[in-house]
C-alpha cells in the first residue's frame, strides 16, 4: 500500500489500480467502488483470479485490490499480509445453495426439515 497507494485508494486513483475479480460476472468490486466513492458505473482494471482463496493470496502478493469475504480477510489482516482499504465500506452478499442431480437414477439429496420428536 505504501509503495503503490501512498495516499490510499481514492476517487482520483481507483481507475488506475488493478482489482482482483473472480470472473467477468463478478461485479462486487464495482459495487464496492460505487458505494465507497459515489461513482455510478466505475470502469476498473481487472485481473481475473477464478478462486476466492487464490484471489486473497493474489491480494497478499500485491497483485491488486480485492473485495474479500470476511472469513478470508480476517487472518490476512491479522498477519499483516493485507490491509483494509476502507473498512467502513462493506457489501452484504446474499448466498444461495444450489444442488443438481448428475443422473436421473440418483436419489435427491435435498435437505429435509426436521423437528424435535414428541
Amino acid at each position: 500500500m505504501e509503495r503503490h497507494l501512498p495516499q490510499g485508494l481514492n476517487p482520483a486513483n481507483f481507475a488506475q489500480v488493478p482489482f482482483i475479480v473472480f470472473n467477468r460476472k463478478d461485479d462486487m468490486q464495482a459495487q464496492w467502488v460505487s458505494k465507497a466513492f459515489g461513482v455510478r458505473e466505475p470502469r476498473l482494471k481487472e485481473r481475473f483470479v477464478p478462486s476466492s482463496e487464490a484471489g486473497a493470496r493474489a491480494a497478499a502478493m500485491g497483485w491488486g485490490v480485492a473485495v474479500l469475504p470476511e472469513l478470508l480477510a480476517e487472518g490476512l489482516i491479522a498477519s499483516g499480509a493485507v490491509r483494509p482499504v476502507r473498512p467502513d465500506i462493506t457489501l452484504d452478499v446474499a448466498l444461495y445453495w444450489h444442488q443438481w442431480r448428475l443422473s436421473a437414477d440418483e436419489p435427491s439429496a435435498a435437505p429435509r426439515p426436521v423437528g424435535a420428536s414428541a
